[in-house]
């Protein structure tokens, strides 16, 4: 049977959407309105994390050449180590419809363990004119779901302190995003990329550690998460 357009939709093929998510870094600089990202968090079963990254490869491939902005594919090196990271644009109007084969859903669906995917806006950034494509070997991922009420204040805290302390130290490339569909609505995610692996992260003192300080009181959640960005499964368009 010929392949036949369809629209990528894995999280139809798999699972229900929960979690949190993610912000992430990736997405286009900032506009006159904010730019949305989806972000899919998957667990591969063991045995066909090959047939995964493949199948990614294809997908991958696929929404190139029917002209998407990007999918960037990264993969978690700590915690669940079948675990993958995707980021895609989340403007429902701007889903392109790609040419994958008849058996292609189904394979995705039998490699996928888990799926959650969320939507997130994209908030202010430490390089404002930075690539659109992941700077660095890593990504290392802040979650953070702020108590109820919180919400305003921690995006004050996060624009107008933590970003402006983390340029006065020097830091290349952290990207902000918030949960806006499929998580919680108060959760914010930070991204960094960087050329070595992660360690104890910065802020270990002066200045940025008292701003960091604030953020706690705030918090009624927390995770870090760590992942190698695949460049061979992810694409960037050109301009």
């Amino acid at each position: 049977m010929n392949s036949i357009r369809r629209m990528y939709r894995v999280a139809a093929c798999c699972l229900t959407a929960m979690l949190l998510t993610a912000i992430v870094p990736i997405a286009q600089a900032q506009g006159d309105g904010p730019n949305f990202i989806n972000l899919r968090l998957i667990e591969v079963h063991a045995d066909k994390v090959s047939e995964f990254e493949e199948l990614m490869k294809q997908r991958s491939a696929a929404e190139a050449e029917a002209g998407e902005r990007f999918n960037h594919v990264f993969q978690r090196l700590r915690g669940v180590l079948n675990g993958y990271l995707i980021v895609s644009p989340g403007d429902g109007s701007d889903t392109v419809e790609v040419d994958l084969p008849d058996s292609w859903g189904p394979s995705m669906s039998q490699a996928i363990k888990n799926h959650t995917r969320v939507t997130a806006a994209v908030g202010p950034r430490t390089m404002t004119n930075g690539p659109v494509e992941p700077n660095g070997e890593y990504l290392y991922v802040r979650l953070r779901t702020v108590q109820p009420g919180k919400v305003a204040a921690y995006r004050d805290w996060q624009d107008n302190k933590l970003i402006p302390a983390l340029r006065e130290e020097g830091v290349g490339d952290v990207r902000s995003a918030k949960v806006v569909l499929g998580g919680n609505p108060a959760t914010f995610v930070r991204f960094a990329f960087m050329d070595d692996w992660p360690g104890a992260g910065v802020g270990g003192g002066g200045p940025l550690a008292g701003v960091l300080a604030e953020e706690s009181a705030m918090l009624a959640t927390s995770q870090n998460l760590f992942y190698r960005v695949r460049d061979d499964l992810s694409f960037t368009a050109s301009d």
